[in-house]
């Protein structure tokens, strides 16, 4: 005959299996299957990522971006593609001027924007680069790079022809050169 402890355990044992088999269709596994996008990464190009762009892209996917930062960039244009050499090689050596680094640096900023190395929605903190408050950007700490190349463009003298056109300074051609170098940079 069965003890009292015996039948217990027993008891026990049939309870937890009971609750078990309760239990059991209440277990399932979901799969979800979706994407899900939390940013665009920029990656940036600099200066001399852009000097050797043939290693990179063809002369086919450059002119397309060219006719575009030519249509929308004062600063920059006419360019083509044989002109990146000359526009990249002035802005070393000696004879390089504060306008023809702005200007290399610009080029690479936007052609990274046109071939989408960097998102023009995403935003940028200029504040820890000296004269930042030169390009008038309402929230310098969060600006957007679209925002910034709006800035930048406004910078350029609305006729350059007029002798009383007001041209940036020196010290202003090397904020806008750190400004774009702090961009093209970016390896987040």
């Amino acid at each position: 005959m069965l003890s009292r402890l015996a039948v217990m355990c027993v008891a026990l044992l049939l309870a937890l299996g009971a609750l078990g088999v309760a239990y059991a269709p209440w277990m399932d596994e979901v799969y979800i299957e979706q994407r899900v996008t939390t940013g665009y990464w920029d990656v940036g190009g600099s200066q001399g990522f852009w000097r050797n762009w043939q290693n990179h892209y063809s002369e086919a996917d450059m002119l397309p971006w060219l006719t575009d930062i030519d249509a929308s960039s004062q600063w920059l244009g006419p360019t083509t593609v044989a002109g990146l050499d000359a526009l990249f090689s002035a802005s070393g050596g000696p004879g390089a001027t504060a306008k023809s680094r702005f200007i290399s640096h610009y080029m690479a900023t936007r052609l990274s924007i046109a071939a989408g190395r960097l998102n023009p929605a995403n935003t940028h903190d200029i504040t820890g680069i000296p004269g930042y408050a030169y390009l008038g950007l309402p929230n310098p700490e969060s600006a957007t790079l679209s925002a910034i190349v709006i800035a930048i463009e406004a910078r350029h003298p609305a006729d350059p022809a007029d002798p009383g056109a007001c041209w940036p300074g020196n010290s202003q051609y090397e904020t806008l050169r750190n400004i774009c170098d702090a961009i093209n940079s970016l390896q987040t």
